[in-house]
């Protein structure tokens, strides 16, 4: 009865130390959010159709900024508008051109692979001289909208759309760069973590070899 017993014993020790051990996985969005940032730039265009207004205003511009797979990011671009819309609210009217700046706030939503949605909300100004009267003509600008972004390796696209000042609608596409995180680079094998990182021992000084006294001379014509 005790051989069976011990074998089993041994049977099921084997098994345990055969199996693959554990290896504990690391959820990259509970990582600190300026490992998981990325820096991007792009060109952006849009049209944006004014209500009651004659013709549409398509605007161009340049974007630069941060993003991450989950969470908070966020860009500024530049912009130029031909024939912007006024504001009768404050007393603006349409403008024949302008330039401006935007700084867009961002929440990334991780998807299927390799698609991201994010709401937006843009908030800028756009100044240009006013038809008529040629006077400068600063136009607030409060957009909000909605969002997608397809990754192509380090290249993306994004497509959005919204309501600016939640009146005028407008669609926007942009095309541009983005670079890896450090938490892509770490996958990659690029850049170490800290943790591995450690300082090469420093040599250990080796004991002196014990000196002996030297035999005393032996006196000649012993």
């Amino acid at each position: 009865m005790i051989r069976p017993l011990s074998a089993l014993l041994v049977l099921a020790s084997s098994v345990s130390l055969a199996a693959p051990p554990q290896v504990k996985t690391v959820n990259p969005d509970s990582l600190p959010w300026s490992e998981r940032a990325s820096f991007f730039v792009g060109a952006r265009g849009g049209i944006a159709a004014p209500p009651g207004a004659v013709g549409l205003a398509p605007n161009a511009g340049l974007e630069f900024g941060l993003a991450v797979p989950q969470g908070f990011g966020f860009s500024m671009r530049t912009l130029w508008m031909d024939n912007p819309p006024g504001a009768p609210v404050l007393g603006l009217r349409p403008a024949s051109y302008g330039f401006g700046a935007i700084a867009d706030f961002r929440y990334y939503f991780r998807t299927v692979d390799p698609l991201t949605v994010y709401p937006t909300l843009a908030v800028g100004f756009l100044a240009g001289p006013e038809k008529g009267t040629n006077t400068n003509a600063v136009l607030p600008l409060f957009n909000p909208g909605v969002g997608m972004k397809v990754k192509a390796g380090n290249f993306y696209g994004t497509f959005e759309f919204g309501l600016s000042g939640f009146t005028i609608p407008f669609v926007g596409l942009s095309l541009g760069f983005e670079g890896d995180s450090l938490v892509t680079k770490r996958e990659r094998g690029v850049t170490p973590p800290a943790a591995e990182v450690q300082a090469e021992p420093a040599p250990t000084s080796q004991p002196d070899e014990p000196r002996f006294p030297a035999p005393p001379a032996i006196p000649a014509g012993s």
